[in-house]
């Protein structure tokens, strides 16, 4: 039976803990500045996945609307994808911030409404203001109707929520951190133990976060999420999954530096 000396137990036990706060220091940051991110979750909604959908299902509305006006559908073309973009920008940047968002998606829409209306009057000299302003609402209230994220006050909740106990758990983990590297340089082991035991719990903690990482990244290509419209659905995978990758790297990083201090533990002579 091999012996180990209470100097060696205590080395290894802080290095158990550096393992841990360094696990729960890796999440407080890729859960609270990256996944539980707001600019990161508007610039996904503003990115292709999503816009382009929606962009194809308002301007085919805005085609059948113009026929059912007697306009020529070409009034649609005023509808852009830019447009668009950019209306569904300022409706998620207000969103997470504000718990009034029914009133926030008319200034985001305005631009599209104003620039289709413009482009129903010129096609229709003869029609009148309350024609055109017509024609504009009915464009709105379905476009607000597809842009209107049912689940903002969830989701407001959630970022709120990760950046708080994010803030709350890296505080919480650098101490610990802090606390394990100085009870490992306590303990009287030696100090090639030391920096070999302290190696083992930053590769450890990487190798965890590889590990979860790469079963999350299968689990969701194996399952669907089912959320509508489908669009949305692919903007919110094509989310979690840029966010798995940064998980990916997180872990190389920590994998990365374990190798430093092994490679530092190698290459001084220390005695002991």
């Amino acid at each position: 039976m091999i012996k180990i000396n209470k100097h060696d137990r205590r080395a290894c036990c802080s290095a158990f803990l550096l393992f841990v706060f360094t696990g729960v220091l890796t999440l407080s940051v890729l859960v609270g500045a990256l996944f539980g991110n707001p600019a990161r979750m508007v610039r996904s909604l503003g990115g292709d996945t999503y816009v382009d959908g929606l962009y194809t299902e308002v301007h085919q509305y805005a085609a059948d609307l113009c026929l059912e006006y007697g306009l020529d559908t070409a009034v649609a073309d005023a509808v852009t994808k830019d447009g668009v973009r950019t209306a569904v920008q300022t409706y998620a940047g207000v969103m997470l911030k504000s718990k009034d968002r029914s009133a926030k998606l008319a200034p985001a829409l305005q631009e599209v409404r104003t620039a289709l209306e413009t482009a129903a009057a010129k096609a229709a000299p003869g029609a009148t203001t309350a024609q055109v302003q017509d024609f504009g609402k009915a464009f709105a209230d379905y476009m607000a109707g597809r842009m209107a994220l049912v689940f903002a006050a969830d989701l407001q909740s959630f970022v709120n929520l990760s950046m708080r106990a994010s803030v709350a758990g890296g505080v919480i983990a650098c101490c610990g951190v802090a606390l394990a590297v100085w009870l490992l340089r306590r303990s009287g082991a030696a100090k090639r133990l030391q920096r070999l035991l302290a190696a083992d719990g930053i590769c450890a903690a990487g190798l965890v976060t590889v590990l979860c990482a790469v079963i999350m990244l299968v689990l969701l290509h194996q399952k669907n999420l089912y959320i509508f419209p489908a669009y949305l659905c692919a903007a919110a995978t094509r989310y979690m999954i840029d966010w798995l990758y940064m998980c990916l790297g997180a872990g190389g990083l920590l994998l990365a530096i374990s190798g430093i201090v092994a490679f530092a533990r190698k290459g001084k002579n220390c005695k002991g």
